[in-house]
């Protein structure tokens, strides 16, 4: 007897079973950027963040501390 290859939602759900079985939350896959203090960072502000970098090694300027 052949067997229908699980469907991702299927797989979801599965997962989600245990994780509650076991009283752990999943990790995602791709986690959220955070700074080092645990905070959420969002792309924009890291492109930002970037971009300031990018002008400070143009002109010679030290970065400030609060955009390293």
């Amino acid at each position: 007897m052949k067997h229908r290859p699980l469907s991702d939602l299927t797989v979801q759900r599965i997962a989600r079973g245990i994780a509650l079985l076991l009283g752990v939350r999943p990790t995602p896959a791709d986690p959220e950027p955070r700074d080092e203090s645990g905070r959420y960072i969002s792309p924009h502000r890291l492109a930002v963040r970037a971009k300031c970098r990018e002008q400070c090694a143009k002109i010679g300027r030290e970065v400030p501390e609060a955009l390293r």
